[in-house]
């Protein structure tokens, strides 16, 4: 028989490893070819994620009972107005996929309830700094790279 701590893991895996994939689907935005974007939509970007991240971990880790039901959905950028198609692709295409993540995100919010599973303080640390680890090696690929060194003098 299951027992809640297993239910957990298995559960908690399984939606990590969901998000996990839609970090690395969002990685092909990165090529410039094909799209558009500035450092802004990026800092928006994986501030949102980093937000979420955030948000979820507090529903496991606070002393209090919080509740889940107004755990944002949605992902907008602070400006949408563009001619540019590469740029219009990328902003579309990335709102879907960021708010995927939020959608698995908030599934993973539901396994903070402790009369359904347990964890441990310890399995939360790992599973949210996973989390946050990959957000942070997806973001590497929209960096700017450098292609030329020079000397300071």
């Amino acid at each position: 028989m299951e027992t809640r701590n297993d239910k957990f893991r298995r559960l908690s895996a399984a939606r990590m490893t969901k998000v996990f994939s839609i970090l690395n689907i969002l990685r092909n935005q990165s090529d410039k070819s094909k799209y558009s974007f500035s450092k802004s939509d990026i800092e928006e970007l994986f501030g949102a994620l980093e937000q979420k991240g955030e948000e979820i971990k507090e529903l496991f880790t606070s002393p209090f009972t919080i509740k889940a039901a107004n755990l944002k959905q949605e992902f907008k950028y602070s400006t949408s107005d563009t001619n540019n198609s590469k740029e219009v692709s990328f902003k579309k295409l990335s709102i879907a996929r960021v708010e995927k993540i939020f959608s698995l995100m908030n599934l993973l919010s539901n396994l903070s309830n402790k009369s359904n599973y347990s964890y441990s303080d310890w399995e939360i640390e790992e599973l949210f700094a996973a989390y946050d680890e990959e957000v942070k090696k997806c973001k590497v690929f929209f960096e700017e790279k450098r292609t030329e060194f020079k000397y300071s003098e």
